[in-house]
């Protein structure tokens, strides 16, 4: 592609480079627009005697050729784009989900150049349905074929660079535990933010189950609910979890866990805990959950509810992003410490 200043009579089938004006204000020529011969007498009369534009080669392509072709390359089920425009393609998805992001390939696209660029969501984002997850931008008019070719033999052997996990878990089941008769007022405290969660990542809450706040106890219950079907389970307990070896890890053991991840690298939520028993998610739900507020279970749960098993080095990743906003209801909040 040629960019440079030339004389509007030679300027027939060139791209204008930029918004081009009558000096009474009126535009003449929108940027990006193809020059044709009746601009000419326009241009010439508003006193537009060179411009500049932009010519593109016999092999290159028009901007929004190349943003589709590598819109197509990029995208995988569940992704959608619709006609490129000013040489950008965004691409949305077609129902929530969790993205997952191969990092290294869109910094492989990023770094060939030629104007070409890609942005995207950070990996693991929960999106809503038709909500924008990338965006391919071709900067200048036009791409060489070339620079395209290089991307899909670069790309060949790579799995797709954006990928939409769709939702599988639709429900979960929540179990509380007291030693109180206070266990309505334990869920009461808890259920405004579950219940926010659930709309916002579209699952449903079960009917909370009731039990004393006991390791056999609520590992029975924790059984009732794998054994009633429910693919994922929420314990709130009357008091968090202090140690590896407090209630709510002992019960996950005797129920049966097979691997227990507890202490998150995210504040607010240090206190999580995740295991996994018969493949189903089990997760100690720490106090700032009560809040609206994001906190660790934002960060995990959207990748149970899209089946992810994760994993303990998962985890310990979620500590690079991990420092979230504070919530001030906490009964110790973060900048108390320092006072």
């Amino acid at each position: 592609m040629k960019f440079r200043r030339i004389p509007v009579d030679d300027a027939i089938g060139a791209i204008s480079a930029h918004n081009l004006y009558h000096p009474q204000g009126r535009r003449i020529l929108a940027k990006g627009e193809v020059i044709g011969e009746h601009h000419l007498a326009a241009l010439r009369a508003a006193g537009h005697d060179r411009i500049f534009v932009a010519q593109l080669e016999p092999d290159d392509l028009h901007e929004n050729e190349a943003a589709a072709r590598l819109a197509t390359l990029i995208k995988s089920e569940f992704l959608y784009f619709k006609r490129p425009a000013t040489g950008r393609a965004n691409l949305r998805a077609d129902r929530p989900g969790v993205l997952g992001v191969n990092a290294e390939a869109v910094m492989q696209i990023n770094a060939i150049g030629h104007g070409i660029s890609l942005a995207t969501l950070p990996r693991h984002s929960f999106v809503q349905k038709d909500q924008l997850v990338a965006t391919v931008k071709i900067i200048r008019f036009g791409l060489e074929q070339q620079a395209v070719q290089e991307i899909e033999t670069r790309l060949a052997s790579t799995a797709p660079i954006l990928r939409l996990h769709p939702l599988k878990i639709r429900q979960v089941g929540v179990i509380v535990s007291s030693n109180h008769a206070d266990h309505a007022s334990i869920a009461q405290r808890f259920w405004p933010g579950l219940e926010y969660r659930a709309r916002i990542y579209h699952f449903t809450l079960a009917d909370p189950v009731h039990c004393r706040h006991e390791p056999e106890a609520i590992a029975a219950a924790i059984r009732a609910q794998l054994g009633a079907g429910v693919p994922c389970v929420f314990i709130v307990g009357m008091s968090a979890i202090i140690d590896p070896e407090d209630v709510v890890p002992q019960a996950v053991e005797l129920a049966g866990a097979d691997t227990v991840h507890y202490g998150f690298p995210v504040d607010p939520g240090n206190l999580t805990l995740l295991a996994y028993i018969d493949g189903v998610p089990v997760v100690g739900i720490p106090g700032c959950a009560r809040s609206k507020r994001r906190n660790a279970i934002d960060l995990i749960l959207p990748r149970l509810l899209a089946g992810e098993r994760i994993d303990h080095r998962a985890i310990l990743e979620l500590g690079h992003g991990g420092l979230l906003e504070e919530i001030k209801a906490r009964p110790l909040p973060r900048d108390t410490i320092d006072r």
